[in-house]
């Protein structure tokens, strides 16, 4: 199955530029290629969100870096299609940085680059994503530590990968408008698929769910100031 999550650990060739503005304001550009390694099913477009978190470089001991501005930039950097390319197509069709502020007022460690990949024809590959990003803000103190912090990235997490998956099958559904009869019976057993990965996707969100909230009553108390979930239902 293809990722959907990424950090620093993936990425190669990472550059990066910091100097002081006015203001006290502290400019970054940060470049590197992401390893999606992402493969396709068909000669239907598989469209993918996928997230990257990118550390911020250099930061002053106890500090993190509250962003003011950004601009983010990302693009194809290495394709793959095996034999004949049937319908084959790789795209990049979205890219924005997701929860600027994870800390709330306080300063972050890192950034989340959010991105829609798309890759046609089932020996098709994207193998790599490059990205310049160029932030703009101050540096803030870190957020208190949460003790729950790894669950509620655990339900974080789950409810990007539902959310994921909720979108392919409404696509598949689309598709399915005007299919011939061929066509119509794969999508169907692509929507049966992804229905049963939504079953047990649900399943997970609901455990991981309890241990937050069993986490949350053992520490008895609210999550700190600053780590409120950053994804709706």
């Amino acid at each position: 199955m293809n990722r959907q999550l990424f950090s620093q650990s993936d990425i190669d060739s990472f550059h990066w530029v910091k100097f002081y503005g006015q203001n006290g304001e502290v400019l970054y550009t940060l470049t590197g290629i992401i390893r999606v390694n992402m493969t396709g099913e068909s000669q239907i477009w598989l469209r993918l969100p996928v997230t990257c978190k990118i550390n911020i470089p250099e930061l002053p001991s106890g500090q993190g870096f509250f962003v003011h501005y950004h601009a983010a930039f990302a693009s194809l950097n290495s394709i793959f299609n095996k034999n004949v390319a049937n319908n084959g197509g790789h795209a990049v069709t979205s890219f924005n940085l997701e929860a600027v502020h994870p800390d709330g007022n306080y300063g972050s460690k890192y950034i989340t680059l959010s991105l829609t990949l798309g890759v046609s024809d089932s020996d098709a590959a994207l193998y790599k994503v490059g990205f310049n990003i160029t932030l703009a803000g101050v540096f803030r103190p870190l957020p208190p530590p949460d003790p729950c912090l790894d669950e509620q990235e655990a339900e974080e997490d789950l409810l990007r990968k539902r959310n994921g998956i909720m979108n392919d099958i409404a696509a598949l559904n689309q598709l399915l408008i005007g299919a011939t009869k061929a066509e119509r019976e794969f999508y169907n057993i692509q929507i049966d698929e992804r229905n049963e990965e939504l079953r047990t996707c649900n399943e997970d969100l609901a455990s991981a769910r309890l241990a937050l909230a069993n986490c949350r009553a053992i520490h008895q108390a609210e999550p700190p100031e600053g780590f409120p979930s950053q994804i709706e239902n």
